[in-house]
């Protein structure tokens, strides 16, 4: 007897076959995106209809990639702004909650 362990990733249907068991791992999947989970049972006559649908999202992971477009510009004698727009969204791995900026005195004058 074999169960049927069907899951969007995203936007298609995919279908991972499963034997003897009643869990099935699904990995290599994106942080930060939702699924859509339906299992249906299979045996000699045939498959089931799937169950319903459940939503899921996976947890976020660090970005990875950097911000783009960094530019600096002077404000006066004593300030700079500092402007960057996000990652590119396929490397942003969920929501961006904010930036850490840094710097310190060069070696060149």
């Amino acid at each position: 007897m074999y169960s049927s362990f069907c899951f969007i990733y995203p936007g298609s249907w995919q279908l991972k076959e499963v034997s003897g068991q009643q869990s099935a791992l699904l990995s290599d999947l994106r942080p930060a995106t939702r699924y859509v989970i339906r299992v249906s049972a299979e045996g000699p006559a045939g498959r089931s209809q799937p169950s319903r649908e459940l939503n899921i999202r996976t947890e976020p992971q660090q970005p990875a990639g950097p911000p783009q477009d960094i530019t600096v510009r002077g404000m006066s004698s004593t300030s700079l702004l500092v402007s960057w727009s996000p990652p590119d969204p396929e490397l942003r791995n969920g929501d961006i909650t904010g930036y850490n900026v840094g710097f310190r005195l060069s070696r060149y004058e």
